[in-house]
């Protein structure tokens, strides 16, 4: 009976499973276990075999330590990135302020068709049938806008906070690495990286934002220091 098969318990247990692509032929990188506990990333070969050379996990595991390791911010990085923040939060605010605005007035329009509306009813100009399909309307309209307020309420609040959250936690990225088990290893990796290619057992990775921007490069530390105060790049787009 094909129910009581028992499940394949490595099933979606690979730690960099969905992480990889091949950089020689652009599939996808999978993963299998030999010996009974040997555990290999290797080209899918569905274009045909390719010749990327397979990886061991310890490899990968230590290659990628050494992407984590680059996304760091000292100190001083860490305060000017922090006064930037502020600085593309004043307009993010402005933003999310303005559109509230707007959004208050269409409600307080909607308020006042269905205060007129009410007394046309109570004047017999309009019937019964008439004023409830407007009240229905009408007031679900005002719910409408009343949930884009609070969204952008949200936004507004969220912004600055989670912005600080992220460039903290980056300052404890490699250390947090260090101590997880693979699994949770993999899952960090997947919060860094948007792509990352395996060629001959080398890794080419794509950070996401805003981690791309806290990559510790020897020019893109001449980079920050040249950055003029004025110029402020908004990192949380």
């Amino acid at each position: 009976n094909k129910h009581n098969r028992p499940k394949n318990p490595m099933k979606h247990k690979f730690a960099f499973s969905g992480l990889l692509t091949c950089g020689k032929c652009g599939c996808a990188i999978t993963s299998e276990i030999k010996k009974g506990k040997y555990v290999y990333y290797h080209c899918t070969g569905y274009k045909g075999k390719c010749g990327n050379k397979a990886i061991r996990e310890e490899v990968l595991i230590e290659k990628f330590g050494e992407i984590v390791k680059k996304v760091q911010i000292d100190s001083n990085i860490l305060n000017w990135l922090k006064e930037a923040l502020k600085e593309s939060h004043k307009d993010e605010k402005k933003y999310h302020n303005s559109q509230i605005d707007n959004l208050q007035k269409q409600y307080a329009r909607y308020s006042n068709r269905l205060g007129r509306v009410y007394e046309d009813k109570l004047d017999g100009v309009i019937t019964k049938e008439f004023f409830e399909e407007k009240n229905r309307l009408w007031s679900k309209e005002q719910q409408d806008i009343f949930s884009s307020i609070e969204k952008h309420k949200k936004a507004n609040a969220n912004y600055f906070e989670q912005g600080i959250k992220i460039l903290e936690f980056t300052q404890k990225l490699y250390s947090a690495y260090l101590q997880e088990n693979p699994k949770e290893k993999g899952q960090l990796v997947n919060l860094l990286l948007s792509n990352c290619t395996l060629n001959d057992g080398n890794l080419y990775p794509v950070y996401k934002k805003p981690f791309n921007l806290l990559v510790k490069e020897p020019s893109r530390i001449l980079w920050w220091r040249r950055r003029d105060s004025n110029s402020r790049p908004k990192i949380f787009q």
